[in-house]
């Protein structure tokens, strides 16, 4: 009986002392840091899933850093506007001054306001016959009437073929040519409008016609002083 209670102590102290041999004290691990690291991030989730009043404070800082990005997105694009702007030189901005007041041709839509637009339709050399043909802001066909195929500058005064009036609106225009009988091409016809704004967009320097009409400098073909 001595003998076993003996065994049993071996054993309790043996166990005692292994417990107070930790791992960290026979193996050294490199690259681990000594302190915490703690680290937020934005996750996104389902509806209902995300966080409660007992972590409030790490929505707050969600919140934080999502406005924070926006700040930082709107700082860059002033910069990116600042840095076109500076590129053009003082030059530059001044021919886009000189700009305002000018009538432009332009393609694209036009702005019918009861008054008429001048257009400058350009028919296939070996037509011999055209029609203008009038869409409306979503691409329906409003009227067409048949033009010379030699016309270079047409007046649509916003009526019908029968003559009865359109209504005020954006319209494009298009010229469709024929030789023989057969259809050869159909193109955009450009219109004649006041240049009310001269600015710069993020593709470059845009032009604002009159009734509010934004075309890019690009589709410009003409400037011309103003004929009315």
């Amino acid at each position: 009986m001595r003998l076993f209670f003996t065994m049993i102590c071996l054993l309790v102290g043996m166990s005692a002392s292994a417990a107070e041999v930790r791992i960290k004290d026979l193996v050294e691990f490199d690259g681990v840091r000594g302190n915490d690291l703690v680290g937020y991030g934005l996750v996104v989730g389902l509806n209902g899933t995300g966080d409660g009043l007992r972590n409030a404070p790490f929505t707050d800082f969600a919140v934080q850093l999502a406005t924070f990005s926006g700040v930082e997105q709107q700082v860059r694009t002033n910069q990116l506007l600042e840095n076109m702007i500076g590129g053009m030189g003082a030059s530059g901005l001044s021919q886009l001054a000189g700009w305002v007041g000018m009538d432009a041709r332009a393609t694209g839509p036009a702005q019918f306001s009861g008054s008429p637009i001048e257009l400058a339709p350009d028919a296939d050399p070996g037509a011999d016959a055209a029609e203008l043909v009038v869409l409306d802001a979503l691409g329906r066909e409003v009227t067409r009437e048949a033009i010379s195929p030699s016309a270079t500058g047409v007046e649509w005064a916003g009526t019908t073929d029968t003559g009865s009036p359109i209504e005020p609106g954006r319209y494009t225009f298009q010229i469709a040519s024929y030789s023989q009988g057969e259809l050869t091409s159909v193109r955009p016809v450009p219109h004649y409008a006041r240049i009310s704004e001269a600015r710069m967009g993020f593709d470059g320097i845009e032009l604002v016609l009159d009734g509010g009409v934004v075309v890019p400098s690009s589709d410009v073909t003409a400037l011309r002083a103003p004929q009315s």
